[in-house]
């Protein structure tokens, strides 16, 4: 698997390119959000699984993160659903 890791001083974030898009589980991802919404899910919510799978008919804007925290401090908001 190869993905591209940017870090940031203590949090660490994975950005996968389109090129490099795949399936994600939920303990590689366990709160993913969508960089064009500015918006992460974690397991129960929603639309988590469904972040979880790669979309092959757009562009990529999964990002993960390993936590709540990291992805609030990021600039993400938790979905309302």
């Amino acid at each position: 698997m190869v993905k591209a890791v940017l870090c940031l001083s203590a949090s660490c974030l994975m950005v996968v390119s389109p090129a490099l898009a795949q399936d994600y589980t939920p303990k590689e991802c366990p709160v993913v959000a969508d960089s064009k919404s500015q918006i992460f899910h974690v397991k129960g919510d929603r639309f988590y699984e469904q972040l979880l799978k790669q979309n092959q008919s757009k562009k990529d804007n999964r990002v993960c993160f390993k936590t709540q925290k990291e992805a609030r401090e990021a600039g993400y908001r938790r979905s309302e659903k």
